[in-house]
């Protein structure tokens, strides 16, 4: 099943938004073929995983590439 890479990245940032240990003003995301890539910054490592973690349960998420920035 093919999954819209501009879907994919619309239910991220919308399931950030929803997330509040998630600054989702502060995290880009960009989907290519179901590759995700996170970047931005983060408060904490914490904030960071968490990201990640909302962004591989979407489906169609194939990988997801975290380069978000941790600065406190």
């Amino acid at each position: 099943v093919y999954v819209d890479d501009s879907a994919i990245t619309t239910t991220i940032k919308s399931r950030m938004v929803e997330d509040k240990s998630v600054d989702a003003t502060a995290i880009q995301v960009e989907t290519l073929n179901g590759n995700v890539q996170l970047s931005g910054f983060a408060r904490d490592r914490l904030e960071k995983q968490t990201a990640e973690n909302i962004a591989i349960k979407v489906k169609g998420v194939k990988a997801v590439q975290n380069n978000i920035t941790v600065r406190p």
